[in-house]
């Protein structure tokens, strides 16, 4: 009688290390395949973003200013795009570019815009795409945050653009 027993709990003890076991390793599982659809995520917004850059370089632009209307970007990252100025003017001329927080923007510091080069000549008929960095803290509330831009001398063009934390 005393071996049956005994028999019984070697059973139920390797029943229970075989369901740990088994929930260990689903849970590692399950970890690895949400780091690989974050990590895919991620990626594929990246292409995203620089097919619609990349687009946009090849792009006859038809428009004295080509900006874009929204750029999405998570707490604590980064973004870049470009904003295309197109010189319709008769004669050569050197453009410079403002971007500066709409007045309803309480973004204050969080959003750090970021032109490396705010001044460039242009020839008639020539475009020239700005380089635009955005960086957002990891502290700033998630919503829509916009910005004007204007284009000079004498404000040759304007236009707008939002800033989506996400």
């Amino acid at each position: 009688m005393n071996s049956r027993k005994k028999g019984a709990l070697e059973l139920s003890m390797n029943t229970i290390v075989i369901v740990v076991i088994g929930v260990t390793l689903l849970v590692l599982g399950l970890g690895f395949v949400t780091g690989i659809f974050g990590n895919l995520e991620s990626l594929t917004q990246n292409v995203f973003v620089e097919a619609e850059n990349s687009i946009n370089q090849i792009a006859t632009h038809n428009e004295k200013l080509s900006v874009p209307g929204e750029i999405n970007v998570k707490q604590g990252k980064t973004a870049s795009t470009k904003i295309w100025v197109v010189n319709e003017e008769s004669q050569s001329k050197t453009f410079t570019i403002d971007i500066n927080a709409a007045t309803e923007n309480n973004a204050r510091v969080g959003i750090k815009i970021l032109v490396p080069q705010k001044q460039a000549t242009v020839e008639t008929g020539g475009e020239i795409g700005f380089s635009v960095g955005i960086e957002v803290a990891d502290n700033i509330p998630k919503g829509l945050y916009g910005y004007n831009v204007n284009v000079g001398p004498s404000n040759y063009a304007q236009s707008s653009f939002f800033v989506n934390v996400e």
